[in-house]
């Protein structure tokens, strides 16, 4: 992975102390300026010279099990950079009708929907987001976001090139050490800091916007959700490898996506299987890798219980916002049930989960009294 010199340069000496050096400068005038006070100042010292490690996670869903590369940069020179850039940046990402938080709220927009018989659903995929994402055209996405929000000044004193100046420190200094090298990262941003989420959603969002909104009215999709890479479209029937080609032509860099069609009227898409119905309504259930092994936190081992039961009461949660077919639901709970008896759930496991959402379900029905505050103590209004 790291021959590959179009993306990774060895390295001669440990640059560390240099970064460490640029981002103290920045800091202290910062602090000097009074664009940050004397506890973000302490914070985003860089006191630690560690140097950030690569490793690689297999991507074992996909043929010959390609390797997803990581950058651990905790407790590194620009880690709590990064965290505080997070902070400002964050609020920009997700603020468009094409954003999608988690499959639950996809799958409750779903329901609405009826699809027209000229129509068909279609998935994209980026190919690497993280190390195709151009980080020039990035950073002017972000500029131009920055400078037209008109919350920025309630989040940071800062101005737009003070953040940019240290975004760009950033993301065009990625380095790391591998197998006694080091290396540095010359194409694209890295998985592993904190901000290339963020910088890798706010150039998906542009792009996005430029794909949709200059495509031709017969590819133009009528719905489009991503989640991060991952994109569920309606598009015209017929049209998927002509508008996957103007999607790819809208970058001028590396970016691609790659296209998946309905297979037996249906199509996964995160952790949701969609069917289309003969009457263009649309069911959604939930979708399991063929790799998937419903191995669990096993009961047995030292693990809070309240980390078990919590495992419990995500698989139903998300059972019940992303199945809307109650026999489909009801199948998906056996299925869950089964899979944690497995692996050795006890029967009360369960049942103290169910009455503990009845509970809060409950609760939240219950209408609000009135709080009377009488002599330092809290009475309810009958």
């Amino acid at each position: 992975m790291v021959s590959d010199t179009n993306v990774y340069e060895l390295l001669k000496r440990n640059p560390t102390q240099n970064y460490k050096r640029k981002v103290v400068n920045i800091i202290g005038r910062l602090f000097k300026e009074k664009k940050i006070n004397y506890r973000e100042k302490e914070w985003l010292f860089p006191t630690a010279e560690i140097v950030p490690r690569l490793y690689c996670l297999p991507k074992i869903h996909k043929p010959n099990w390609p390797l997803r590369p990581i950058v651990d940069n905790i407790n590194t020179v620009f880690y709590t950079v990064a965290q505080f850039l997070t902070k400002i940046l964050g609020p920009l990402v997700g603020n468009t009708e094409h954003h999608v938080t988690y499959s639950g709220e996809l799958a409750s927009e779903l329901k609405e929907i009826i699809v027209k018989p000229s129509e068909t659903f279609v998935s994209f995929d980026v190919v690497s987001l993280f190390t195709k994402t151009p980080v020039e055209e990035a950073l002017k996405v972000v500029e131009n976001r920055l400078t037209t929000d008109p919350t920025l000044l309630d989040r940071t004193k800062l101005h737009v090139t003070d953040i940019m100046e240290l975004l760009g420190l950033i993301v065009n200094k990625t380095y790391f050490s591998f197998n006694g090298n080091i290396y540095r990262q010359i194409q694209g941003i890295a998985m592993g800091s904190p901000i290339s989420p963020i910088l890798a959603n706010l150039y998906l969002e542009w792009l996005e916007h430029q794909a949709i909104n200059t495509a031709p009215t017969n590819i133009k999709p009528v719905y489009w959700k991503r989640y991060v890479d991952d994109v569920l479209a309606i598009i015209p029937t017929g049209t998927v490898h002509t508008f996957n080609a103007h999607l790819n032509n809208i970058d001028i860099t590396d970016i691609k996506f790659t296209t998946e069609s309905m297979t037996n009227n249906t199509i996964p898409f995160l952790d949701m299987l969609i069917t289309l119905n003969d009457n263009g309504t649309v069911t959604t259930s939930v979708y399991r890798k063929p790799t998937h092994t419903d191995q669990y936190l096993h009961f047995n081992s030292h693990h809070p219980i309240e980390h078990k039961l919590g495992l419990i009461n995500t698989l139903v949660d998300r059972a019940e916002k992303v199945v809307g077919d109650m026999d489909l639901r009801k199948v998906e709970m056996d299925n869950i049930k089964k899979a944690l008896q497995n692996c050795q759930y006890p029967e009360w496991s369960f049942q103290r989960v169910m009455e503990n959402r009845k509970r809060k379900k409950n609760k939240g029905h219950e209408p609000q009294k009135e709080k009377i505050k009488m002599r330092g103590k809290i009475r309810r209004r009958p």
